[in-house]
């Protein structure tokens, strides 16, 4: 038999072991499809409007009460009781009848002389995250506007030569304009770098509980193959990545392509540059998980820590940290994990659109891995076909 053919035949025995094996589908379907639609319907809607909280009002006075009525006019926001009671603030608190507060402390009303300044303190409920964040950026817009209203108090009490300097500055306007996060959800921000981590995740979980169950039972889920030991190796790795590969392939057009449009997140890419950047992902993800051959040694262990690597593989992508200055430590980390580049290189191109160009950066070191990969995983396998890992023809 060929070696084509021993590939083909092997892949095939692949399949259908993945089709058999209650685990793997499990972890392949339930873990893409649940962990999809949870995280979507977790995050959704993206933002929060009107949210209900109070404010502790121990001032009092004119400028406290247009501060409220500033603070309830925003859309984040929505002030359901005023009172001068720190105590009925956190009994409402605890009861949920609202999501946080306010504290406005008696000097309040000095803001406006003598530039003095003032503490306000915001509490919150940790139920929500996105409750919170209405709550600190109502307050943040609030008091930029309150700023402003007060500058003209501050100019006025100014030597005569400072207010003629500040009359000769032209103002300074500035619109902020959200390019690639119209609503400022998190939601938004957040979901398309979690789905490239679900789908890098589960392809490692599912790899490994194959290898686990052919260490443990001494057996692969293949025919024999009839050839020397490097072509042996050679023909393993070829063919579960061709398998692995195939099917993850279906599974992030699910991912990648109908979640977005379904849950209405950024989908603004050209699909020929996701279909050529998806390649070596996938490619160099499956490499990457044969590469974990040595850990795997029953089906059980690689989920201790291939599931709590979601943080740590977030951080390394850049997405919740520039990658710019990261310790140099984090960045050869980056340039580990085929789910850093991946995750980054979708992000620009799915979310902001960039073209294959602007994401070369990251495609060159998805290919750099695919080579890498597939030479360790065929020294991997060979060494373990030496060592005797499996029963073998």
């Amino acid at each position: 038999m060929t070696t084509i053919r021993q590939i083909l035949a092997t892949t095939i025995c692949e399949w259908k072991h993945i089709a058999t094996n209650i685990s793997i589908l499990l972890v392949m379907i339930g873990g893409n499809i649940g962990y999809g639609f949870l995280y979507n319907y977790m995050y959704n809607p993206n933002t929060v409007k009107e949210a209900p909280i109070a404010v502790v009002d121990m001032s009092g006075d004119m400028l406290s009460h247009t501060f409220i009525q500033n603070l309830d006019a925003t859309e984040q926001v929505s002030v359901a009781y005023t009172i001068p009671d720190y105590a009925k603030a956190e009994e409402l608190l605890r009861d949920k009848k609202i999501v946080g507060f306010l504290y406005l402390p008696q000097n309040f009303s000095k803001l406006g002389s003598n530039y003095n300044h003032s503490n306000i303190m915001a509490y919150g409920s940790t139920l929500s995250f996105l409750d919170f964040l209405m709550l600190q950026e109502a307050t943040t817009y609030t008091l930029l506007d309150f700023n402003a209203m007060l500058r003209p108090l501050y100019v006025s009490q100014l030597p005569d030569k400072q207010k003629y300097a500040l009359a000769q500055l032209q103002p300074i306007e500035v619109i902020p304009t959200p390019l690639f996060n119209s609503t400022e959800g998190y939601g938004t921000y957040l979901i398309p770098p979690v789905l490239m981590l679900i789908i890098f995740q589960t392809m490692m979980i599912c790899i490994s509980i194959s290898a686990g169950e052919e260490r443990e039972n001494k057996h692969l889920h293949n025919r024999k193959i009839n050839t020397i030991t490097y072509n042996k190796s050679l023909i393993l790795v070829i063919s579960k990545t061709i398998a692995y590969t195939s099917i993850y392939s279906i599974i992030s057009l699910f991912m990648l392509g109908l979640l977005p449009i379904i849950f209405s997140l950024p989908h603004i890419g050209n699909t020929y540059t996701l279909v050529v950047m998806m390649i070596p992902f996938l490619i160099a993800s499956a490499l990457f998980g044969l590469c974990l051959l040595p850990l795997c040694t029953d089906p059980e262990k690689p989920l201790l820590f291939i599931v709590f690597m979601s943080i740590i593989l977030l951080f390394l992508s850049g997405i919740s940290y520039p990658l710019e200055i990261m310790p140099w430590y984090w960045k050869w980390l980056h340039y580990v994990f085929p789910a850093t580049a991946g995750t980054l290189a979708f992000v620009k191109v799915n979310t902001m659109g960039a073209t294959l160009a602007q994401i070369q950066p990251e495609f060159t070191t998805l290919c750099i891995q695919c080579v890498a990969y597939f030479l360790l995983a065929i020294f991997i396998y060979n060494r373990a076909l030496l060592k005797g890992y499996w029963n073998i023809g």
